[in-house]
């Protein structure tokens, strides 16, 4: 029996030309089977997800109810100007609105 004597570089390289082992042996050796890159990819694709649509629906909620807030205490504002008799209208205005809450 002869003695074969080849280093184990050689057997990789016999696996990089081989013509139905190339291809797999190009993906492993870009780490497409790695666990950590699968998992890593699947989180980095779910965080965009989250970001994109998630956390752009709470912006857009949030900016409405401000300018909703803005503009309600823009109206409120203009209608509690300072005079005595506007006050005793909203007074008795709520006080007829409360009357009709409670039914008395």
């Amino acid at each position: 029996m002869e003695d074969i004597n080849f280093s184990s570089l050689d057997y990789y390289k016999s696996l990089e030309e081989n013509k139905f082992l190339d291809k797999i042996y190009f993906l492993l050796k870009k780490e497409c089977f790695d666990i950590y890159n699968i998992i890593l990819k699947l989180f980095n694709f779910l965080s965009f997800i989250l970001f994109k649509f998630v956390e752009r629906f709470i912006y857009i909620i949030t900016n409405f109810f401000g300018f909703l807030v803005m503009g309600l205490s823009f109206i409120l504002r203009k209608i509690h100007n300072g005079i005595l008799d506007n006050y005793l209208v909203w007074i008795f205005l709520g006080l007829i609105f409360l009357f009709f809450i409670v039914k008395i």
